[in-house]
């Protein structure tokens, strides 16, 4: 998976800073408007009013000049919720953004909440143009009403010692005083660029708001100073915005950018047609792309993938930029391959989950803008888990991973110094491992969070820790482990859980294996390697910081032995364990703080320049010949190969190295910036001796190459790895991130820039009647193109399950 740094709330100061950032990217007119709620009709909205020397023109002044600022808000409902008076400095920065925060430059009301008048004396004392302007936002509103912005521009005083100008980062930012801080349950106002000099005037309300522009300006130059420790103002300026230029820039290099000069070499790829079919459950198979020259016709199998997709929004005051998606369906006799909206549980833009009322109690407003998504390729997940830039981790479902009355759907929301950026989830659905930013101690780390899916309960069990079949039910946050980077950007993991299904155990699906029955709960113990493989004994993630270019290999076995023990190891522990159940503290599972000896270790770290993606080996075959790993991309295309032996073997048969340690490297593709499980495996692939075959999970991915637009098949045996297909097309152009189906053979990309994602067919497909149909216009092709499907916005993951 990808991911990048993201701007969300964080404390005091900084809090402030984030949250106001946004307000200066809106143009004036979307924050004069009414929204598309018939509730704010014109005249409902603050309206707000700034002079400067008594006159609301710009001026001109000496440095030292002591001048009177008035801002005032009205309000006819009585609602005023924070009113502020803002000034930015000649070197670009809002007092809000650290360097004045005491009143009257922050939010507090002075006067009523129908009239608020802020008064005072600023002394302009450096040479150059200062903003003037006042804003507020009312109880109702979630976009903030800013005034007409007076410039006054600072002339050097007529002495003999000219005015010095400071530096803005060396500016010391003043503590701030006791006043009411904006909590996390206030809205996000959206970004909107600087107003223009002159004096804005009001327009008409209009209930469909233009989409914010972009900001092209890049982050800080480095996060750290040059004697290594940490630049606090860069380090929040780098997750201070969220917008496609920004997430471009921490994305790396683009094809345009490291080849300028560059001719079309990309074939444009053969793609069967779009036939219509008119029976039932159109919206999964109309269009259709293979079937019976006879088309579509009734047949009792059916089935189709589905989940989600992250994008940064064209207009996020709209737009949470979440859609759900539906990527392969098989009705009627024939198979939908190209990408389109999944109309199966209701309007699909935005994913009906956005609207969750418990998110919204949550956060104080709709959820918006993710950062990152994530399912685990090991068991199927129902319901993927979704991290959003004001820190809510929440879910995304399908039509069926949960029932109408299967509520609250289940949130964590991060404290505000805590700054997500990726996340990732053990093989089994045992842990979901969240990287973070902490903005107050300036230190890089990773949060281990219990997962408990018990819903669609035939599916499941329903014990958190165990595995589980995604669809959630309860998250419980362990703690955080300190890294060794301040700054961790990817994260992937896995646990030596595996179940195959039924057959693995007897015939019994996870509802019917009964932990309370003495001999099931000794056979998932200690029993044959069929029962006793579903409950991991360790686990890990693989973290890595692009920024301090380092990886590390964190060791969570000490958790899993935790659960294993704790529900398996006896039935007088099994029944403790259930009664004491329970997110409170004291309850299980215990927190690290609680039972420290669970708290999980960096076991392996090493340098590595510029790593932009990791990805965690999560199941290898019983025959294969090959060992765990890991993988690390960096931007100059080389993998990483990592032995995880040590840590995820567990039987006699597979191979265990003594420490986890790099054992090899390849090339691929310029600036890979994803990379997925091929999950279905080949033959015929070199590297792989005969007498073995890959493991889609294991040594066989795709790796999305944004830097040579293109997306990169590779396999890898030993510490040896090699590119053995290369997927172009004009079509694609800006691939970012890449998904395979659970179903079949469909791989999907995320194309940035194109604002859209597109499906590859990348193997034969054969139907109930034994019909195959094979890749390209002979059929003997290796893929095809199967579609595209176009957002609202730039694409940066793609997260899809079998639809139960």
């Amino acid at each position: 998976m990808i991911s990048v740094p993201i701007m969300r709330n964080i404390p005091t100061g900084n809090f402030i800073m984030l949250k106001k950032l946004i307000a200066q990217f809106i143009p004036a007119i979307v924050l004069m408007v009414a929204s598309a709620s018939p509730s704010l009709a014109a005249g409902t909205r603050p309206t707000v009013k700034t002079t400067v020397a008594n006159g609301t023109t710009n001026i001109t002044v000496t440095a030292g000049s002591a001048v009177t600022i008035v801002g005032e808000a009205k309000d006819p409902d009585g609602d005023l919720k924070e009113h502020w008076l803002e000034i930015k400095n000649p070197a670009g920065k809002w007092s809000w953004e650290g360097w004045l925060l005491t009143e009257p430059f922050a939010g507090k009301l002075v006067g009523t909440k129908y009239d608020s008048k802020k008064s005072t004396t600023f002394t302009f004392s450096t040479v150059g143009t200062y903003s003037v302007r006042s804003t507020a936002i009312d109880m109702v509103g979630t976009n903030w009403i800013i005034s007409n912005t007076i410039n006054v521009t600072v002339k050097a005083a007529t002495t003999t010692t000219p005015t010095p100008t400071p530096k803005p980062t060396t500016t010391p930012t003043p503590t701030p005083t006791p006043t009411p801080t904006p909590k996390p349950t206030t809205p996000t106002p959206t970004p909107t660029p600087t107003p223009k000099p002159t004096t804005t005037p009001t327009p008409a309300p209009t209930t469909t708001p233009p989409a914010s522009p972009d900001i092209t300006t890049a982050p800080s130059a480095s996060i750290f100073n040059s004697d290594g420790s940490v630049n606090r103002a860069n380090y929040v300026d780098y997750l201070a915005v969220w917008t496609k230029s920004r997430v471009s820039q921490h994305l790396g290099p683009t094809f345009a950018e490291l080849n300028p000069n560059a001719t079309e070499d990309r074939p444009l790829n053969y793609k069967p047609a779009s036939r219509t079919c008119t029976n039932s459950y159109v919206n999964k198979i109309n269009p259709f792309e293979l079937g019976p020259a006879a088309g579509c016709s009734p047949d009792s199998d059916y089935w189709s993938e589905a989940g989600q997709v992250a994008y940064v929004p064209d207009n996020a005051s709209s737009d949470p930029g979440l859609d759900r998606v539906q990527v392969y369906a098989y009705y009627n006799n024939v198979f939908a391959l190209s990408p389109r909206y999944d109309y199966g549980s209701g309007t699909p833009h935005p994913d009906p989950s956005t609207r969750e009322s418990n998110y919204k109690t949550m956060l104080g407003f709709a959820p918006t803008e993710p950062v990152a998504v994530a399912r685990s390729y090991g068991l199927n997940d129902n319901e993927s888990l979704v991290i959003y830039r004001d820190g809510l981790m929440a879910v995304g479902g399908t039509q069926t991973s949960r029932n109408s009355g299967d509520r609250p759907c289940p949130g964590f929301l991060f404290p505000s110094n805590k700054v997500p950026t990726s996340i990732a989830i053990t093989t089994c659905n045992e842990l979901a491992l969240v990287t973070v930013w902490d903005t107050t101690a300036l230190k890089g780390q990773l949060a281990v969070i219990a997962l408990e899916g018990k819903y669609i309960p035939f599916h499941t069990w329903p014990y958190m820790g165990l595995p589980n079949q995604g669809s959630w039910s309860s998250f419980k946050l362990l703690g955080y482990v300190d890294l060794p980077m301040k700054a961790p950007s990817s994260v992937s993991a896995a646990s030596n859980a595996w179940w195959t299904g039924p057959s693995q155990t007897g015939g019994k699906v996870f509802s019917m294996i009964k932990l309370s029955d003495e001999a099931t709960r000794k056979a998932i113990y200690s029993g044959a390697a069929e029962w006793s493989g579903v409950v991991a004994k360790n686990a890990y993630a693989i973290v890595a910081s692009k920024l301090d270019n380092k990886v590390a290999v964190v060791d969570l076995s000490a958790v899993m032995s935790y659960f294993r023990e704790s529900y398996l190891s006896s039935a007088s522990s099994f029944n403790a364990t259930i009664a004491a159940r329970g997110n409170g503290a004291g309850q299980f599972p215990l927190t690290f703080a609680e039972k420290s000896s669970i708290t999980p270790t960096v076991t392996w770290q090493a340098d590595v320049p510029t790593p932009t993606a990791v990805l965690a080996g999560l199941t290898i075959d019983r025959w294969t010949q090959d060992r765990h790993k890991a993988y690390v991309a960096t931007e100059d295309g080389t993998i990483h190969i990592v032995d995880t032996s040590a840590i995820m073997a567990r039987f006699s048969w597979q191979k265990k190295s003594a420490s986890v340690a790099e054992i090899g490297s390849f090339k691929v593709g310029r600036n890979p910036t994803g990379m997925g499980w091929a999950r279905h495996s080949e033959s015929g692939l070199p590297l792989i001796p005969s007498t073995t075959k890959p493991d889609g999970l294991n040594n066989q991915f795709y790796v999305a190459c944004r830097g040579d637009r293109r997306v990169d098949a590779v396999v890898t045996f030993g510490g040896s790895g090699t590119v053995y297909r290369t997927i172009k097309d004009q079509r694609m152009g800006d691939p970012v991130n890449v998904s395979v189906a659970f179903r079949g053979n469909i791989l999907s990309v995320a194309d940035f820039n194109g604002k859209k994602i597109l499906s590859f067919r990348i193997g034969s497909i054969t139907d109930r009647a034994n019909r195959v149909y094979g890749c390209g216009a002979d059929g003997k092709q290796k893929f095809e193109f199967a579609g595209e499907m176009s957002f609202s916005g730039s694409p940066i993951a793609i997260s899809t399950a079998n639809v139960n």
